[in-house]
């Protein structure tokens, strides 16, 4: 910010309202800014987390696809055991 409240002391009352109410203008832009910036940023996050929970997903599905095969595979194991 390039004027601060303790550099508006000088000057009549109505340069001191104008410097105040410039910097209000300077600080409402930069507030503006920020919470573009800051929902952008959230959007982002929520886009990243749809993709890691999608990947979630998969790995979860691939690991049952996983769990059944060897599941399978040891009860065939187990009948081939069984009538030896």
């Amino acid at each position: 910010m390039g004027q601060s409240l303790t550099n508006i002391s000088c000057g009549s009352d109505s340069q001191k309202i104008d410097a105040i109410f410039s910097m209000l203008e300077r600080l409402e832009q930069d507030l503006h800014l920020a919470k573009c910036e800051i929902k952008t940023a959230i959007r982002d996050v929520s886009l990243h987390q749809n993709v890691l929970y999608d990947l979630f997903l998969k790995f979860r599905g691939d690991f049952v696809e996983v769990d059944k095969r060897l599941h399978g595979i040891e009860l065939l194991q187990q009948r081939q055991n069984s009538s030896t």
